[in-house]
């Protein structure tokens, strides 16, 4: 497919079509009348779609916020006048907006932001008004040497000592799996649990933390269905800083490489987050920014 060949050159990434069918035409919130070619001699030269949350369980968490998914321009074709004019088509063609991003659009997405490699679409963006948010980092692990430190492996026998268990999520503890997620964390990553347990052998693929019968903290993976991809995980806010999370990382990615899974990666984290994942071993793979552009436009 052309589309995603000239994606993948500006990205200097490998999408295949399954995932861009997933992320795009298979998302709840797609809409055609929102996604742009742009083609000059029978030959694809530019693309963008831009979504917005149509599902109640995203619109709640926003006002009036729409992400561009992506947004490519084939080489040689940075000045073309008619980039410009697709461009423009894109954005009278959305719903009224406060702010449009490039970045994360859940739950389903192939970045996270602009990739460092997409030079000339983020100067395009920029010189149309867009201004830098944040920096994204995606990572990854190789998983065939890891090995579960004495450190990490003391740390866990204490903490169980004090009522901390480690175990793979159970049919009987999904009620309140969910209620955590809701009240500690993105209605996203509600959804994503509640999409990933399609069968009785995905509930192995989440791991939880519970004290005294009560969980405060999890972790999954393969939510999207790429069995290699890590998280999301997290710790209830009053049980943060005492080394429950590294226990937790280190407890799926060995589950992982049980499986046979060779690599780990997830797509995004800041970088306070990117710090704390090199120390246990994962390597930066891209580097993305979140683009936004502000809707000052009153009329």
């Amino acid at each position: 497919m052309e589309i995603i060949k000239l994606i993948n050159i500006s990205n200097k990434i490998d999408i295949d079509i399954h995932k861009f069918n997933k992320s795009t035409f298979l998302d709840d919130n797609f809409k055609l009348d929102n996604f742009w070619v742009l083609e000059e001699n029978k030959d694809i030269i530019g693309t963008i779609y831009i979504g917005q949350h149509t599902e109640y369980i995203y619109k709640i968490d926003e006002e009036k916020n729409a992400y561009i998914q992506f947004f490519s321009i084939k080489p040689g074709h940075d000045n073309n006048n008619n980039i410009q004019l697709m461009y423009n088509k894109a954005i009278d063609k959305i719903d009224d907006f406060d702010i449009l991003y490039y970045g994360m659009f859940s739950p389903s997405y192939l970045f996270p932001g602009i990739s460092e490699h997409a030079s000339s679409e983020k100067t395009f963006l920029k010189n149309n008004g867009f201004e830098e948010y944040e920096k994204n980092y995606s990572m990854s692990v190789s998983l065939s040497k890891l090995e579960y430190p004495d450190e990490i492996i003391n740390k866990k026998q204490g903490l169980s000592k004090k009522g901390f268990t480690f175990d793979k999520l159970t049919a009987d503890k999904l009620m309140e799996l969910l209620s955590f997620v809701e009240s500690e964390f993105s209605r996203g990553w509600f959804r994503n649990i509640k999409q990933s347990l399609r069968t009785v052998e995905d509930y192995e693929k989440i791991i939880i933390i519970s004290k005294m019968n009560q969980i405060i903290g999890y972790v999954q993976s393969g939510f999207d269905g790429d069995e290699k991809r890590f998280g999301p995980f997290g710790i209830s806010n009053k049980f943060r800083n005492q080394g429950l999370g590294t226990i937790l990382i280190y407890e799926k990615l060995l589950y992982m490489k049980e499986k046979g899974i060779k690599t780990a990666y997830f797509m995004s984290t800041n970088e306070q987050g990117r710090r704390f994942y090199e120390r246990i071993g994962f390597k930066l793979d891209v580097t993305y920014e979140t683009l936004r552009f502000i809707n000052n436009d009153d009329t």
